[in-house]
């Protein structure tokens, strides 16, 4: 949301438009990845 692009190793706010509705809270840690090919895009890792 607040860059056009990140680069490996930034941080930057995002919004995710799921298909499904999770259960989640503030905090939670997270990986989002691609279904095919199963590739890793990012996620939380503190």
């Amino acid at each position: 949301m607040d860059k056009e692009e990140i680069e490996p190793g930034d941080s930057a706010l995002v919004q995710f438009r799921l298909e499904e509705p999770i259960a989640a809270r503030r905090g939670d840690k997270f990986i989002i990845r691609t279904y095919s090919p199963m590739i890793t895009i990012g996620g939380e890792r503190y």
